[in-house]
């Protein structure tokens, strides 16, 4: 099976708990082009949900609310070439013990740009600015190479990394952050 979401906007209602939710059949799932913008529902809504054995995510953006996540995991996931934007929320929230990689993108403002409860996170060559709470929380595994992370607010982390997190990260630029690193699990 085959489903492909290209050029679309997507725009949350007010009682709307997600934008679109992927769950069609097989791995040939692709959402390119699209804008998905939960910031006039209430708190808790997501942009994309994936619930799918592979899924890929290219050129999308995200305008996420309040307590929103941009996309939400249950599925493995590629996503490059998007940007997360979001005065607070989550921009990938990473679950179910998928593997999700990420290439080549934005995340800017948001209060945590990747969470990782628990999957295997693979981020390449993206940007994570301004972000109001800890920038990458990782309970799971986390490899992250030539990304900056960068301006996350003073009281909060880079990285915070807790029990049961395995993290390698190499190549990166961490810059005018007050506090890098927070590590309960295995950092390298």
């Amino acid at each position: 099976d085959r489903a492909t979401i290209t050029n679309s906007n997507f725009t949350a209602g007010a009682s709307t708990t997600y934008l679109v939710n992927v769950t069609a059949t097989g791995d040939n799932v692709t959402v390119s082009n699209s804008t998905f913008d939960t910031t006039h529902a209430a708190i808790g809504q997501e942009g994309i949900e994936v619930n799918v054995a592979k899924a890929t995510l290219t050129d999308n953006t995200y305008n996420v609310g309040a307590g929103d996540e941009g996309i939400c995991l249950y599925g493995n996931t590629a996503i490059s070439g998007s940007t997360l934007t979001g005065s607070s929320g989550t921009g990938v929230h990473v679950t179910a013990g998928i593997s999700a990689t990420i290439d080549d993108s934005s995340f800017m403002t948001l209060n945590t740009a990747v969470n990782n409860v628990n999957g295997m996170v693979t981020m390449t060559n993206s940007v994570v600015d301004g972000s109001t709470g800890d920038a990458i929380v990782a309970a799971s595994q986390l490899r992250m190479y030539n990304c900056t992370i960068q301006n996350t607010a003073a009281t909060k982390w880079a990285f915070n990394l807790g029990a049961g997190a395995d993290a390698e990260v190499h190549f990166n630029n961490i810059l005018n952050n007050t506090k890098n690193v927070n590590a309960v699990g295995t950092a390298n």
